[in-house]
């Protein structure tokens, strides 16, 4: 079975991505609807799968 590796680069993304939902809920909570909706979906979409995808190692 494989296991995941984390290293900085992934524990970094993962903070990029948490800052980024909770600076995305403040600004739903302050009635913005422009920058709220980018900032979750990117942090969601983008950044979550990244952090927990990048580096890891698919040789046998």
């Amino acid at each position: 079975m494989k296991r995941f590796h984390f290293t900085k680069a992934n524990v970094f993304l993962f903070i990029i991505a948490v800052l980024m939902l909770i600076i995305g809920y403040f600004a739903m909570s302050q009635d913005d609807i422009f920058i709220s909706p980018v900032l979750l979906i990117i942090s969601y979409v983008v950044v979550i799968p990244l952090a927990i995808v990048l580096g890891y190692d698919k040789k046998d």
